[in-house]
């Protein structure tokens, strides 16, 4: 990094990354979003650690992570959104129907 500076050049590191917590979960709040994850995705692969030079390919598992990450996020909320929209879709239906003086409340 001090290298990088002396020269003239500037450190930039990437807007989504794992360095602190906070930057953790917003980055895991975009992968969730399944925007930009991939580039996610492939910053991590070439990290190395804090102010250090990527090295391309460094940490090839980061890609299942990030996969297994997408997956298991991306499906959960889904699945809670689709059995909201079920349960209102049948609240909705009972009540048009007429026959919520037969349904227990």
């Amino acid at each position: 990094m001090w290298d990088c500076i002396n020269y003239g050049g500037e450190w930039v590191t990437p807007d989504l990354n794992y360095d602190t917590t906070l930057t953790s979960m917003l980055t895991l709040l975009t992968i969730q979003t399944t925007e930009g994850w991939i580039d996610v995705m492939w910053n991590s692969v070439d990290a190395v650690a804090p102010y250090s030079q990527p090295i391309e390919n460094n940490n090839v598992p980061m890609v299942f992570y990030t996969m297994v990450m997408v997956i298991i996020i991306c499906l959960l909320f889904i699945e809670l959104f689709v059995g909201i929209v079920v349960q209102s879709f049948n609240n909705q239906k009972a009540l048009l129907s007429g026959n919520q003086t037969l349904e227990r409340v």
